[in-house]
C-alpha cells in the first residue's frame, strides 16, 4: 500500500504531462493534414487548368484548320478558271482530253464570230435597203437581195449566233462535268472485292419430251457486307 502511494504522485504527474502534450501533437497532425489537403487541391487546380488550356488549344487549331476541298469539287473549279486545268490536274489522258476541248472551243468560237459578222451585216444592209436615205445604201455584196431576203438572212444568221452561244455554254460545261466525274471515278472501286458482280453462266434446261440441255446466260452475284 506504501509503494502505492508512492508511485501515486508519478503517475499523476504522468497523467497530467501526457493530458497537456496530446492537444499539441492532436494540433500538429491537424496542421499537417490541412497542409497535405491545401496543397492537394491545388495540384487538382493546376492539373484541370492544364486540361482545359489543352482542350481550348484544340479547339483553336480545329477552328483554324479548313477542310479540305474535295478533288471533284476542286477538278470542276479549275475547268471553271481555265478550261483544260482539271483534266491536267487529274492526269487521267490529259494529253488527249485537252486538245479535244479546245479544238471544240475553237470550232464554236470560230462559228460564234462568223455568225455574230453575219448578223451585223444583214441587219445594217436591211435597215438601209428600208430607210429611204440616199446617202445610206446596201453594200455591193448584198445588193442582189431585196429587203424581206435581208430580213430572212438576218433571222438566220441571228438564230445560228444564238446556237453557237448555247453550244459554247454546253461545251464549257462539259469540259467541267468531265472533269469532276473523272476525279470522282479515280476514288471509285473497281477491285474484284465488289458488293455486285456480273459474269457469264450456263443454265441447264429441261422440257418435256426432250432431254436436259444447257443454255448460255449471265449471273448476278450479290455480296452482302
Amino acid at each position: 500500500m506504501r509503494l502505492y502511494f508512492q508511485f501515486l504522485p508519478c503517475f499523476l504527474l504522468c497523467l497530467l504531462f501526457g493530458l497537456g502534450f496530446a492537444p499539441c501533437v492532436f494540433a500538429q497532425e491537424y496542421d499537417s493534414l490541412l497542409r497535405i489537403e491545401e496543397q492537394q487541391l491545388k495540384d487538382s487546380l493546376k492539373i484541370v487548368k492544364a486540361k482545359r488550356r489543352d482542350s481550348l488549344q484544340v479547339v483553336r487549331k480545329a477552328r483554324k484548320i479548313r477542310k479540305p476541298m474535295s478533288s471533284p469539287l476542286r477538278a470542276a473549279l479549275l475547268s471553271a478558271a481555265l478550261p483544260g486545268a482539271g483534266q491536267f490536274y487529274n492526269r487521267n489522258w490529259w494529253w488527249a482530253k485537252i486538245p479535244i476541248f479546245y479544238g471544240a472551243f475553237t470550232f464554236v468560237g470560230y462559228n460564234l464570230y462568223t455568225n455574230q459578222k453575219s448578223y451585223i451585216a444583214f441587219r445594217d444592209n436591211y435597215l438601209y435597203s428600208r430607210d429611204d436615205n440616199p446617202l445610206t445604201i446596201v453594200d455591193d455584196v448584198y445588193a442582189g437581195f431585196n429587203a424581206d431576203q435581208l430580213k430572212a438572212q438576218r433571222d438566220r444568221a441571228l438564230r445560228e449566233r444564238d446556237f453557237s452561244i448555247l453550244l459554247f455554254i454546253v461545251t464549257y460545261g462539259l469540259n467541267m462535268a468531265e472533269a469532276a466525274a473523272t476525279a470522282h471515278l479515280k476514288k471509285f472501286d473497281v477491285s474484284d472485292d465488289l458488293t455486285m458482280q456480273i459474269r457469264p453462266n450456263f443454265i441447264p434446261v429441261s422440257s418435256i419430251g426432250s432431254s436436259q440441255g444447257i443454255a448460255a446466260g449471265v449471273a448476278v452475284t450479290f455480296y452482302f457486307k
